[in-house]
């Protein structure tokens, strides 16, 4: 079985009900979060396969949802 990280991220929630998930202390299922996941998993990904990623710290506020993009990085078969 795969983490939670790897293989499941969906985008189900509008912004109203993603940010009261976060408030709750869940995740969230919004699209912020969900494209957040998309570029983090390339990052671990390459961190796994040896790459110095560096990643950003500093979080920025998406509409009640906190979060630190870093590189912006796609893999394409």
């Amino acid at each position: 079985m795969y983490e939670t990280w790897y293989c499941f991220s969906p985008a189900k929630n509008n912004i109203k009900d993603a940010a009261a998930c976060v408030a709750k202390g869940i995740p969230s299922y919004g699209a912020a979060e969900s494209e957040y996941n998309f570029y983090n998993w390339t990052n671990k990904v390459l961190g796994i396969a040896g790459v110095n990623v560096e990643c950003e710290t500093e979080k920025s506020d998406y509409n009640g949802m906190c979060f630190a993009f870093g590189p912006k990085i796609l893999l394409d078969p």
